[in-house]
């Protein structure tokens, strides 16, 4: 099978090269066109002409790679995501695991993917429910954010009262605390859930009394 690279183009904002090929078996003339982005481009260096097989699978590689990317940047922009949330979501819209990764990297290492601010947006919004620490902690580790971002993440609620909290969360959902010693104990497992301590949830108790 000979390849020949016919034409190269570029889109109109430059970000991306079209290459158009045509194949033949000597009988049969098969035609084919791909994007790659321009980096890609530049770093591979692809010329017009007859080409081998291994140059054509790296550059029908690095298509799909760009297929990836731009898709990747159309689901940023409806907003943010983790690096482990934007990857499920590329291969759930057919993406390999090894080319979403990629594309991860790629869209991280241009500050698309702000992996700290997604992991600070979380932990604010669990805290706006009223949740306790260590259901704090295991959304973040159940979301696949990596363990610097947690911490640093976890460093804005050093200041939050989480036995009001827990006070707050119990006003809230029971109102009261009951005398019957099994429906005290489902309500402590209940905040327990809620991802707090026995010192805060004796101290919820003891103000609602």
């Amino acid at each position: 099978m000979e390849i020949c690279l016919k034409r190269l183009s570029t889109s109109g904002s430059g970000n991306v090269v079209r290459l158009d090929f045509e194949m033949s078996d000597g009988t049969h003339l098969q035609r084919d066109s791909f994007d790659i982005l321009s980096e890609q481009y530049i770093e591979l260096r692809p010329e017009k002409g007859i080409i081998d097989r291994s140059t054509y699978d790296s550059l029908l590689e690095a298509s799909q790679v760009c297929q990836c990317y731009l898709k990747a940047l159309n689901i940023l922009s409806f907003g943010d995501n983790n690096m482990f949330a934007l990857k499920v979501k590329l291969m759930r819209r057919g993406f390999s695991s090894d080319t979403a990764e990629k594309t991860v990297a790629m869209v991280t290492e241009k500050g698309y993917v702000r992996e700290e601010n997604v992991a600070a947006a979380e932990v604010k919004k669990c805290i706006s429910k009223l949740w306790g620490r260590t259901r704090i902690l295991a959304q973040l580790r159940a979301k696949g954010f990596d363990s610097d971002s947690i911490d640093r993440a976890m460093l804005l609620v050093e200041n939050t009262d989480f036995a009001e909290n827990c006070y707050l969360l119990a006003d809230k959902k029971f109102g009261y605390v009951p005398d019957e010693p099994n429906e005290r104990k489902k309500m402590a497992a209940s905040l327990a859930r809620y991802g707090y301590g026995p010192d805060e949830i004796k101290f919820a108790f003891k103000k609602m009394s």
